[in-house]
């Protein structure tokens, strides 16, 4: 009896690694906004900008790899 292989994808992706790199840096962001500070401001923008690349490359690699996977569909529902 040949049954079908479900190809299963594993949970540590490089897509959802960029996921959880934006997830560390949101409070990194928020703290170092909330200081007020020329500083505080600079590097809570970089931190931003940061985690808005994470953005871009978790689409891309997860597009490019062709990996779907739960917590993709959760956070990129119409993407």
């Amino acid at each position: 009896m040949n049954e079908a292989v479900i190809p299963r994808v594993s949970f540590w992706t490089l897509a959802n690694v960029f996921t959880f790199a934006r997830f560390a840096l949101a409070p990194v962001c928020a703290f170092f906004f909330l200081q007020e500070t020329y500083w505080g401001l600079w590097v809570g923008g970089w931190a931003g900008g940061l985690a808005m690349f994470t953005d871009v490359c978790d689409g891309y690699f997860a597009r490019r790899q062709k990996q779907v996977s739960d917590l993709g569909k959760i956070f990129r529902p119409a993407g």
